[in-house]
């Protein structure tokens, strides 16, 4: 079997349609380090444990229409891709072997895509400034993560119930933070795990619990918010959350918009040439 992930266009449709029509619904990204963790090896920002390798294996081989997975794997190149701006893993074919010889794969080989909400941010920006306000911002929801609730608050609006977890290695300390999360899950619509590999596990296991919600693993678009340059595309045009945030929130400095104008300016001649 030839395993694929959607378009970038191709995941937000799915979702956009599936939020409208179901009152459960997760969507769930595995990057590289996750499948890597599922591997047995380390990565930067989570150590493997027999644990964890578990529930991301658990994790990823749920096989339900309202359960919507995201993969790295056999990404296809879309307009404006380059050298550290969404280009596809170079060690796919090490992913994708993975998969296929453990039987982790699903019955069609589809997946959605890990970075629609980056690519489009940084593409497509009207179109994640739109579903934030129809899909998130208007909700009750809960947020899990390390970023300051104020900055977080300017992206995803109000946040009804903070549940605060380490930057790095999250999963080690799920024992202490997961009883927040039990504690009030029944009191939101929304949950917004920014948890690294560990938002595999809350999807999981609130999946595993019936929680009749909307979950949605969005990813590092918070990061650019905070200033944090977690990745590449944050250094190259991380800028361009200015045009997701509510009006508020933009940034008006002259010289910082300059500094965006430029950025776009090289951003656009090194797709020539690399």
């Amino acid at each position: 079997m030839e395993l694929k992930a959607k378009t970038t266009i191709e995941t937000y449709n799915t979702l956009v349609e599936k939020l409208r029509k179901n009152k459960k619904l997760y969507f769930t990204r595995f990057g590289d380090g996750e499948l890597l963790l599922m591997m047995g090896e380390n990565t930067r920002n989570s150590n493997f444990n027999k644990e964890l390798q578990k529930e991301l294996i658990e994790c990823f081989t749920i096989e339900h229409p309202q359960f919507l997975i995201a993969s790295v794997i056999n990404q296809k190149k879309e307009r404006g891709m380059s050298e550290g701006l969404f280009t596809p893993y170079s060690f796919n074919t090490k992913l994708k072997d993975f998969i296929i010889n453990n039987g982790y794969e699903n019955k069609l080989g589809i997946y959605e895509n890990p970075i629609t909400f980056h690519y489009l941010t940084v593409f497509q920006s009207k179109l994640i400034f739109n579903f934030l306000e129809n899909y998130v911002r208007p909700r009750k929801k809960m947020f899990i993560g390390s970023i300051n609730k104020d900055v977080t608050e300017k992206l995803y609006g109000y946040i009804d119930y903070y549940i605060s977890i380490p930057k790095q290695f999250a999963y080690d300390t799920i024992d202490e933070w997961w009883p927040d999360i039990i504690k009030n899950i029944d009191h939101v619509e929304l949950v917004i795990p920014s948890a690294g590999s560990a938002s595999k596990v809350i999807s999981k296991r609130l999946w595993k619990l019936n929680k009749e919600i909307h979950l949605l693993d969005i990813g590092s678009i918070i990061d650019a918010v905070d200033g944090k340059v977690s990745r590449t595309w944050i250094r190259l045009q991380g800028h361009k959350i200015n045009k997701v945030l509510p009006k508020q929130y933009r940034e008006k400095r002259i010289n910082k918009r300059i500094g965006f104008i430029l950025k776009n300016m090289k951003c656009f001649f090194r797709s020539f040439i690399k």
